[in-house]
Parts: structure tokens; sequence; C-alpha cells
């Protein structure tokens, strides 16, 4: 019986990087469509709507990539989170107070922009700038969410 050496990838190709950024990306915006139908405060609601339409825009913006050159790109250096590990499960199946629901996005953009930073590391030029953009989009949103979190602290949702 052949033992199998569980050994981390060494590179990935550009196709199987860009599938699971499109995948990261339509997690986010289902998770976003999920938690928006979950809170009951409109101002959260509104907000957790619009992220997943920027979401949605990002997975577009991905796709149009695929008609590009796919080269290969060797791991990231340093430690780093596995590119191709999947996201957290939004599987829950009840009332999110808004808090909560915000909580869980900081989570999420925390995870988007890790995987992009990681992403970056390992590419050049226009590709690497493309990414770092995505990156700084994704660190926009957590920033946005925790202010959002910091002004409603002891105030009623």
């Amino acid at each position: 019986m052949e033992e199998k050496e569980d050994r981390p990838q060494t590179s990935w190709s550009w196709e199987q990087v860009l599938a699971r950024a499109i995948a990261k990306e339509e997690e986010a915006r289902s998770n976003y469509r999920v938690l928006a139908s979950w809170v009951k405060d409109p101002g959260t609601r509104q907000i957790l709507t619009e992220l997943a339409e920027e979401e949605g825009r990002h997975k577009e913006m991905l796709e149009g990539w695929r008609e590009g050159q796919l080269p290969s790109i060797p791991p990231p250096s340093g430690e780093g989170p596995d590119l191709l590990a999947p996201g957290p499960d939004f599987s829950l199946d009840r009332d999110l107070s808004p808090e909560e629901a915000v909580r869980l996005a900081i989570r999420e953009e925390e995870m988007a922009f890790s995987f992009y930073q990681a992403l970056s590391s390992s590419l050049e030029g226009r590709t690497r700038e493309l990414v770092e953009r995505l990156a700084g989009e994704e660190r926009r949103h957590r920033m946005g969410l925790k202010s959002l979190l910091e002004g409603r602290r002891g105030r009623e949702w």
C-alpha cells in the first residue's frame, strides 16, 4: 500500500488561483446577502447589501482576466494563508444581531485582504498592481465595517 506524502503545493497555475479568487468573491457576495437578510437594522442591511454588490464587481473583474495570459505563479513567500483554503462557513440559520453580522463581515474582509496580500507577494508588474488594488479594497471594506462597529458602540442597533 503506497502512502501519499502530504506536502504543500509548490506552485499554482494562474487559472487555479484565479478560480479560487473568483470563488472567494462569490462566497463573500453570497455571505453578505445572507447576513443582510438576517439583520433587522435597515442601515446595517444597506451596508451589507452594498458590500455584496462590490464583491460582485470584484468577481466580474477577475472573470475578465480569464481572457489574458495564464502564467504559472510560485507560492507566496513567508508565512501566510493557504491561498486555496475554503472561506468561513456562513451556513447558520438564525437571526443575527447587527453587531454579530458586522463582526462576521469584518472577519470575511480580513480573510480576503490576507488572500490578496499573500497572492500579490508572488506577482509582478500590472498583475501585482491589480491584485494589490483588490487587497486595498478589501482593507477599505474592513476599515469601514470597523468604523461602523465603533460608531454604534453603546448605542442600540
